[in-house]
């Protein structure tokens, strides 16, 4: 995940989701992942705010029922 200072504007937010758009399509990004044996999980816009709010939600029923959270 790569975050930011809250207050970015949408333009800003675009051109980050840009920048890392391109990255992650590139042949030395992909190279990686199979050197490293890394799984590509990239998401972004809508699927990365849907997996997130899983994420959140899967970890809070954990953290519940391992009492750490009421």
């Amino acid at each position: 995940m790569v975050a930011a200072a809250p207050g970015l504007s949408d333009e800003q937010k675009a051109k980050v989701s840009a920048d890392i758009e391109k990255m992650v399509k590139s042949a030395s990004w992909q190279e990686q992942l199979a050197a490293k044996g890394w799984a590509d999980t990239y998401l972004s816009g809508a699927d990365f705010d849907a997996q997130l709010k899983a994420d959140i939600t899967a970890t809070e029923a954990v953290l519940k029922d391992i009492g750490l959270v009421k």
